[in-house]
């Protein structure tokens, strides 16, 4: 057999192999989610089916304890106080009831209220089992005076499993005065046998479990009648049954084999009849039909694997011979042989079409051998000289043409110099810099162009281009390339772009927006004009009616003049052009100037309108009869030629530099550079100005008398028909006022007058940054509450004068005090309050830094001031005073409270402070 029958590379095989993985993930997919849906199915019958099991018994258990409580019930209403005192009489009142005696294998019994036996069957007071005196089914029935089923226990005398129950006697007034009851001997034959020696299936088996007493009453193995459960934790399965779980479920047993469970609660005991089955058993079916559908899909998978090889192979076999041909053309051939046909399929058309394309490119390579042969004749025709350069890009090599032997005008050689090195007109320094970044990436480059002066003075082009040379090692060489002289063309360009730039300007003199429409005014046709003008897209507008960019009343008059042209032929707009009004896509109106010319188009009858948007020129109109006056306005006014030189100013422009207009013009506002902007804000503005023909913003400049100031500048570019700019407007309008009018009015918002300091408003928001900081970063944050303490006597003592000078000592120590991140602000009065953040992420030691802070700031405060008393005619008075300072402290965290709690906190703590008996420091505590 071939070794080489699935080669890793063929298409057939990836094919194959991908073909059989999809069939394989669909089936083996199906396989395993049909073995999932039948085992849920499966144990979901059986459980259904264990649990009606279980039903069915504990229903029958539960009706067995009834039938002999009910019995109990109706021997108890028998038997008098009378009965009761007399043995005799109740030994034969027992007796008598055969029925009641074949309910309880054990035996039945009497007792008084004192639990002591009087009667019992069988005869005998030995015979009874003293145990069941003291049981808590007796003592329930004497002392609670209801029905109990007791614990099951072995009993003392005969170490037998048993099971009692009792019910009250009562007498007349429905006093208890006893009990009778029963004992049912689980060793013997009993109403539960029906559980005992029977299996489930083939090695299930029942279970009865006292949950409240973790003891198996009785089971399909009698062994295992009276066993103590396991502790809690031990056994998954009993704890899962000791749950009281009425649902079928797979838990393991104590072995670890999985069990299908179901359990039903006996109501009148509390007990629970539980049915298990082995998983192995439960779901043997199922595992013989999980077997089956394996082994069928096993089969289907290599069958379909056998039968999509085969048919890949017969199908792809024209297309492998394909292959083998086009393998088997020599290197050496270059022209490649039509591959042969073998049939009509698709396979047939690719080798067909491959045939087809084989031949196209026979001929492109015939073509390209001819047009490389003409290529290598016109280069060598027009490359009028050959350079290489070394890789410091110094010229090691160049010829030169006869046109060039009178080419610079230093007449100095070239070799051994960079281009750059050489005085040319062009490129700029930009233009040089991205050149050499180009060599210095070591990247081919083509019709760079250089401009230099001839020695006749003549303006002389060359384009250069080269491609980078590198050694057998990868070093960089340098570069070989060609020049050719370019000037024929270059003037030629320069006419074609002067003859561009004429048309231009004529099309842009007569530029209009150009609509065509049909005979019924619906729109065909909507240039670019049309679109700036009327702002809607060539989508919105072609296919609807010319009326859209009407206003009224032009739009209800044009279906009117439409039908009267078609039916009359009378032109009153067609040929001619009107001014009316033109709609926007806003909805805004604006005059236009529109001209209407009937044409035909394959036998069809159209109408092309010229529209010119005539709102510049009516403005223009009304702006010309207020340009003088609005150029002598408050504002400065400055108009400059398009390189920026000063051609005239207004005399508001001559009040805010300090410039007359002598001095100004024939200069550029570059005289005006204040030096607070860089190079790159010029830029950026001249850019925006280039690119939308205005800029304004707020900049500085500088006066005469070298004092910087704040302006508005707006720039606007003047253009001509052309497009071209012609000059500069700039309005320069002098804000300083405003500044300093903003200035103060953010001081006196933000700021308290007397001591500069932060005030209220300003704090607020600072102690928000601050607890938003906090909660990013999890640190603590402080704010410390000052009183001082003895300010009032001095205000009364010397005036508020002197009560100013102290509070603006006192905020100047508290700044000392303070790192630049913490604030320090004024709430009024000789209040102060400071702000720490951000501190430790740690509580306590954020307590302690607070505290620090603060002690240093309270022995600042507590420093004597010395102030001086000033008065007009009168020398100066220096008055000592010593003022100390109650601190509250509290501490903060992110937004577990708000602004105001934390001033609260503060500020509770500082009147502590004061109370404590002043110049002290409280920090707030919680829970304080």
């Amino acid at each position: 057999m071939n070794a080489n029958i699935f080669p890793r590379r063929s298409l057939k095989t990836r094919v194959t192999l991908f073909t059989l993985a999809i069939f394989l993930i669909c089936i083996w997919s199906l396989g395993l989610y049909g073995k999932e849906i039948l085992r849920e199915t499966m144990q979901g019958l059986l459980g259904e089916q264990q649990s009606s099991t279980a039903s069915f018994i504990a229903a029958g258990v539960n009706q067995e304890l009834d039938d002999r409580l009910k019995a109990l019930e109706a021997i108890a209403g028998s038997i008098t106080p009378a009965i009761l005192g007399n043995a005799a009489a109740l030994q034969a009142a027992l007796d008598d009831r055969p029925v009641f005696q074949s309910l309880f294998n054990g035996r039945t019994f009497a007792v008084r209220l004192d639990a002591a036996a009087t009667a019992s069957t069988p005869l005998g007071a030995a015979g009874i089992d003293l145990a069941f005196m003291d049981t808590d089914f007796v003592a329930a029935a004497l002392e609670q005076g209801k029905a109990a089923i007791g614990r099951p226990v072995v009993g003392n005398t005969t170490l037998t499993p048993m099971v009692g129950m009792a019910v009250p006697i009562r007498d007349a007034q429905g006093k208890v005065i006893g009990a009778v009851g029963g004992v049912a001997d689980l060793s013997k034959s009993n109403f539960l046998d029906k559980l005992a020696g029977n299996n489930y299936g083939k090695t299930g088996s029942y279970l009865l479990i006292a949950p409240q007493h973790r003891l198996l009453i009785m089971a399909t193995d009698k062994n295992r009648i009276m066993e103590k459960l396991p502790a809690p934790g031990i056994n998954p399965l009993i704890d899962w049954l000791i749950l009281g779980s009425e649902q079928a479920g797979v838990v393991a047993n104590p072995g670890g084999v999985q069990m299908l469970a179901s359990a039903q609660g006996v109501a009148l005991a509390g007990w629970y009849v539980v049915v298990t089955l082995p998983t192995d058993e439960a779901f043997a079916p199922l595992n013989a039909a999980r077997r089956r559908i394996l082994q069928a899909t096993i089969f289907l998978s290599l069958l379909a694997a056998g039968l999509t090889w085969l048919m890949l192979r017969r199908q792809l076999a024209p297309l492998l011979a394909a292959s083998r041909a086009l393998a088997a053309h020599s290197d050496a051939d270059p022209v490649l042989q039509p591959l042969p046909i073998s049939g009509k399929d698709e396979i047939g058309d690719l080798i067909a079409g491959f045939n087809r394309l084989l031949e196209t490119l026979r001929q492109r390579q015939e073509a390209l051998t001819a047009s490389e042969e003409r290529f290598r004749c016109l280069s060598e025709i027009s490359a009028d000289f050959y350079w290489e350069s070394d890789c410091e890009h110094r010229l090691t090599q160049r010829t030169e043409s006869k046109r060039e032997t009178d080419e610079l005008v230093s007449q100095l050689s070239s070799i051994g110099a960079r281009r750059w090195e050489m005085p040319s007109l062009s490129p700029d320094e930009a233009g040089w810099q991205a050149h050499r970044e180009v060599l210095d990436a070591h990247l081919p480059f083509r019709h760079f162009e250089i401009s230099r002066l001839r020695a006749n003075g003549a303006v002389h082009h060359v384009a250069v281009g080269g491609d980078p040379l590198f050694d057998a090692a990868g070093n960089f060489k340098g570069y070989r390339g060609i020049g050719s002289d370019i000037t024929e063309r270059k003037q030629i360009e320069l006419a074609l772009v002067a003859s561009q730039r004429r048309l231009a300007a004529v099309l842009d003199g007569v530029q209009s927006a150009v609509v065509t429409i049909t005979e019924h005014g619906l729109v065909e046709s909507f240039n670019e004009s049309a679109v700036q003008m009327f702002g809607y897209s060539p989508l919105e507008v072609i296919g609807n009616n010319i009326k859209m960019l009407m206003p009224e009343p032009y739009r209800s008059e044009h279906d009117g003049y439409l039908d009267k042209y078609r039916c009359t032929g009378v032109r009153k707009i067609i040929g001619r052009r009107r001014e009316v009004m033109g709609r926007r896509k806003d909805g805004s109106t604006f005059p236009i100037e529109l001209g209407v010319y009937e044409t035909f188009l394959n036998d069809r009858k159209l109408f092309i309108g010229s529209i010119s948007d005539i709102s510049f020129r009516k403005k223009a109109e009304a702006e010309l009869r207020i340009a003088a006056t609005a150029f002598e306005s408050q504002q400065g006014m400055v108009i400059t030629d398009a390189n920026s030189v000063i051609l005239r100013v207004n005399h508001a422009f001559t009040n805010i530099t300090g410039y007359t207009s002598e001095e100004l013009v024939g200069r550029t506002p570059r005289l005006l550079k204040s030096g607070r902007h860089a190079a790159d804000f010029y830029r950026d503005m001249w850019e925006i100005v280039h690119r939308t023909g205005g800029w304004q913003g707020e900049l500085w400049d500088r006066r005469k008398n070298g004092e910087d100031y704040p302006k508005w500048l707006t720039i606007t570019a003047v253009k001509d028909e052309d497009d071209v700019v012609t000059h500069y407007v700039g309005a320069h309008f002098d804000i300083t006022e405003r500044k300093r009018t903003e200035d103060r009015v953010r001081r006196l918002a933000f700021y308290d007058t007397l001591t500069e300091l932060p005030n209220r408003r300003l704090l607020d928001d600072r102690l928000s940054q601050s607890m938003a900081a906090s909660k990013r970063s999890g640190s603590f944050g402080a704010l410390m509450f000052l009183d001082l303490d003895n300010f009032k006597s001095l205000n009364d003592t010397h005036g508020h004068a002197v009560g100013d000078l102290l509070l603006i000592e006192a905020a100047a120590r508290l700044v000392a005090c303070m790192r630049q991140v913490d604030t320090v602000a004024r709430f009024g009065g000789d209040e102060f309050v400071v702000m720490l953040s951000p501190l430790s992420t740690d509580r306590a030691e954020s307590a302690s830094q607070a505290k620090v802070v603060a002690e240093k700031i309270r022995a600042a405060l507590s420093e004597p001031y010395l102030l001086t008393i000033r008065r007009d005619g009168e020398a100066d008075v220096m008055v000592e005073h010593c003022c100390t300072a109650s601190i509250g402290v509290a501490l903060f965290m992110s937004h577990e409270a708000s602004q105001g709690d934390i001033l609260k906190w503060a500020d509770m703590a500082m009147y502590q402070a004061k109370q404590g008996g002043s110049n002290s420091i409280r920090l707030y505590e919680p829970n304080g």
